[in-house]
């Protein structure tokens, strides 16, 4: 709890500082996954990405062994997942559309590979059998997919084309446009189907089924 107000009043520092001391003298599994899940959010607070990673990937793991031991922990690990999955996604957005005819396709295909890649993280976190969290994951790897489209349908052509040079930069972005759809579709219908399966109906369930609806 001293960890969490120091969250609380954003003394960051202190807060990883004293939430890391928690986890390395816990043997309270579903206290220690709450306290990574944590430790993680603190970790993003202060920018560091690549270690905020790793203690969400630590969470998760110590969710998985516990399995079948845990009660309240068992929402902070598939957090703890879901949070990887949003990592990701970070560096999805951090790779620009706009730029030079040359590399747009590697700078598409770099995009598609990080999505892809949150993708797989947010079905892992579906396993998990959280029934929010699970639902959220369903739901952002459609999302992402559909978001993908709408920014490379969205993207100005650079003005220092020439109409040729343009045309050929509009063609490279819709061969990527239609199949990143078709994956968005799949993945609002599989998600709505998932949580059929696992009797989850909340707003994200919702949320779903309008997205299916719209992208249909």
């Amino acid at each position: 709890m001293i960890g969490v107000g120091y969250g609380r009043m954003e003394r960051w520092q202190d807060a990883a500082r004293t939430l890391r001391r928690y986890v390395e003298r816990s043997r309270h599994a579903d206290h220690k996954i709450e306290a990574l899940e944590r430790l993680g959010e603190v970790q993003l607070r202060l920018g560091q990405l690549r270690a905020a990673d790793d203690t969400f990937g630590e969470a998760a793991a110590l969710g998985r062994r516990s399995a079948g031991q845990i009660r309240r922990g068992l929402y902070y690990a598939a957090q703890a997942r879901y949070q990887q999955g949003e990592i990701v996604l970070r560096q999805y957005e951090a790779v620009r559309i706009e730029g030079d005819v040359a590399s747009l396709r590697s700078r598409l295909e770099r995009k598609a590979a990080l999505l892809a890649r949150a993708a797989e993280i947010y079905t892992d976190t579906v396993s998990f059998r959280e029934p929010a969290t699970a639902t959220a994951a369903l739901y952002r790897i459609g999302y992402s997919y559909e978001q993908f489209a709408q920014a490379l349908r969205n993207a100005p052509v650079p003005r220092t084309l020439s109409e040729a040079e343009a045309q050929a930069y509009r063609e490279q972005i819709e061969t990527f446009v239609v199949p990143i759809e078709e994956r968005a579709l799949s993945a609002y219908e599989g998600g709505y189907r998932r949580a059929l399966e696992l009797h989850i109906y909340n707003r994200w369930t919702q949320d779903i089924r309008r997205a299916l609806e719209r992208l249909n």
